[in-house]
């Protein structure tokens, strides 16, 4: 999974569209979002600067590597399962 399909994944993950994502991070229009879930741009630093700032429940780690789990605490919850 590219960094692309996590931001997807994510999105969905929140229960938002890309209209409302992108006015939760306070962005006037939906354009980046869009070319970031289109594929055509990868998200940069201050997209994910963004995400990470204004959604603090997500693993950075995971945001920009693909590795662990989607959000904090996840990965303690599991494993005392």
């Amino acid at each position: 999974m590219d960094i692309n399909d996590r931001v997807a994944t994510l999105i969905n993950k929140l229960g938002m569209t890309a209209y409302q994502f992108a006015k939760e991070l306070g962005y006037d229009r939906p354009e980046k979002i869009y070319t970031i879930l289109n594929k055509r741009n990868k998200p940069g630093y201050d997209t994910l600067a963004d995400i990470l700032n204004h959604f603090t429940q997500v693993n950075a780690e995971w945001l920009m590597l693909g590795n662990g789990e989607m959000f904090k605490g996840e990965e303690n919850r599991e494993s005392s399962i």
